[in-house]
């Protein structure tokens, strides 16, 4: 198992003709199958990332049920059709989904938690440049295209010709833009 990664439920069950151990975790649908007369070996013979699953259907042809798995992208390369013999398919179609949705919320908080906030003013722009070499007293007013000074320090300022509100915060971005765009 990887880091943060537990078991959710686990059964005997038949995917392409061969008997095993269907898994679910966290974070991934495992099939696990184990061979071999004398030594027994276990085989991942399914990895599955949980976000990799597009689709979790039920299929009943009498007289069997089928749990019907649809993948694509995520690291995921396998067959993109995934069957699998299970009892109580729709048990496991419940939870497979109830995972997946538990997932996608854990990769948007951690998303969220990545993104780093700045807390940006003119002092902080200026030493910033100045530690580059850089030397950035004045900039051009985004509405009227006037040359302003920039001020030693504060969030914003307004334009001495047209009075427009220039914040510190939009000349970083300007900046970060600018440097993305090369």
């Amino acid at each position: 198992m990887e880091a943060n990664e537990s078991e959710v439920s686990r059964a005997s069950a038949r995917l392409r003709g061969t008997n095993g151990t269907f898994i679910l975790t966290n974070r991934r649908v495992l099939f696990e199958h184990s061979s071999g007369l004398v030594s027994r070996r276990a085989f991942i013979v399914l990895d599955l990332p949980l976000l990799a699953v597009k689709d979790v259907k039920i299929e009943r042809v009498f007289p069997k049920t089928k749990l019907v798995l649809i993948a694509q992208g995520e690291g995921y390369s396998g067959v993109p059709r995934i069957e699998v013999e299970v009892n109580s398919a729709d048990r496991w179609a419940s939870m497979i989904s109830s995972q997946i949705s538990s997932r996608r919320l854990e990769v948007e908080e951690e998303k969220r938690k990545s993104r780093i906030q700045y807390v940006v003013d003119f002092s902080f722009l200026k030493a910033q440049m100045e530690r580059g070499g850089i030397s950035l007293e004045s900039i051009k007013c985004p509405s009227c295209g006037a040359n302003v000074q920039l001020p030693a320090q504060g969030s914003y300022f307004k334009c001495a010709y047209c009075g427009n509100l220039i914040q510190s915060q939009d000349v970083f971005e300007r900046m970060k833009g600018l440097l993305h765009s090369l």
